[in-house]
C-alpha cells in the first residue's frame, strides 16, 4: 500500500516532494560546528500517511541527540503536497528542532508558523515564499521563553550532485536569509541548502557575515 500511496501518489497529483513521503521511510542528519566537530544528530521517521481530495500528508517524528547520543528533543509535525505545492512545516527545519525544552516537565510550549513552501516545477533563479515561525515557552502560567525565526529571500541558485555517506544525490541549491530573535538578541545568518526530490535535504551550510558557522549532512536514508 505505501508504494502505492507514498511519493508515487505525491507526483500523481503533481506536487514535487523535497522530503521522503512514504510510510516506515526514516533518514538521519548529523550537524556539525564550523570546525567538522558533530554537535548533534537528527532522526526522523515518516509514522503515517493520509490522503484526503487533493491533500497528501505524511507524519513524521524527528528525535534529536547531542554527541553523546542523549536526547536532547522531539517533535512529531506533517509535510503535505497540496495544490502542486509541496509544504513543509518549520518544525522539521533545524531552527524548529533546536528547542531543547520540548517535553519538559511543567514547560507548556506553543508553535505557529508559515510553512517552507516549495512551489513544482523549480528552476534556476525561481523565488520561493518567506516562511516564519514562532515559539513561546510557559512555566505554570508564567512565559520564560520567545523565539521567532523570519526565512527569507529564498532562491534556487544551482543544480548540483551531491555524494554523502547516504548516497549520490541530484539536487537543487537553495539560497535564503534568516532573522532569529531570541531573549533580547537578533541574529542575521545566510543558508544555503541541497534539496534532492524524495529524499529532502542533503546538505545545508550556515554562514554570518560570511563566516561559516556549521552545517548539516544527509548521513543515512532507508525506505523513501
Amino acid at each position: 500500500l505505501s508504494s502505492v500511496l507514498g511519493f508515487g501518489a505525491v507526483q500523481a497529483q503533481g506536487c514535487e516532494a523535497y522530503y521522503p513521503m512514504k510510510k516506515g521511510a526514516e533518514f538521519e542528519l548529523s550537524h556539525f560546528n564550523a570546525k567538522d566537530k558533530l554537535e548533534s544528530t537528527t532522526t526522523s521517521k515518516i509514522l503515517s500517511e493520509t490522503s484526503v481530495g487533493d491533500v497528501f500528508a505524511v507524519t513524521v517524528e524527528s528525535v534529536s541527540n547531542d554527541a553523546k547520543g542523549k536526547e536532547a528533543s522531539k517533535v512529531t509535525f506533517d509535510v503535505t503536497c497540496s495544490g502542486g505545492e509541496f509544504h513543509m512545516d518549520m518544525r522539521s527545519t533545524s531552527f524548529g528542532q533546536s528547542n531543547q525544552m520540548e517535553g519538559m516537565e511543567n514547560v507548556e510550549m506553543k508553535f505557529e508558523s508559515e510553512d517552507m513552501v516549495f512551489p513544482k516545477g523549480l528552476t534556476v533563479g525561481t523565488t520561493l515564499p518567506d516562511a516564519s515561525m514562532s515559539m513561546s515557552a510557559s512555566m505554570n502560567g508564567m512565559n520564560i521563553m520567545n523565539t521567532t525565526v523570519r526565512v527569507f529571500n529564498r532562491k534556487v541558485t544551482g543544480k548540483e550532485e551531491l555524494t554523502t555517506s547516504a548516497g549520490k544525490f541530484s539536487c537543487i541549491v537553495i539560497e535564503e536569509d534568516v532573522e532569529s530573535k531570541m531573549m533580547g538578541m537578533n541574529i542575521q545568518s545566510h543558508t544555503k541548502s541541497w534539496y534532492s526530490l524524495g529524499v529532502g535535504m542533503v546538505r545545508s551550510e550556515n554562514s554570518s557575515n560570511g563566516k561559516p558557522q556549521g552545517y548539516t549532512l544527509l548521513t543515512k536514508i532507508s525506505g523513501n
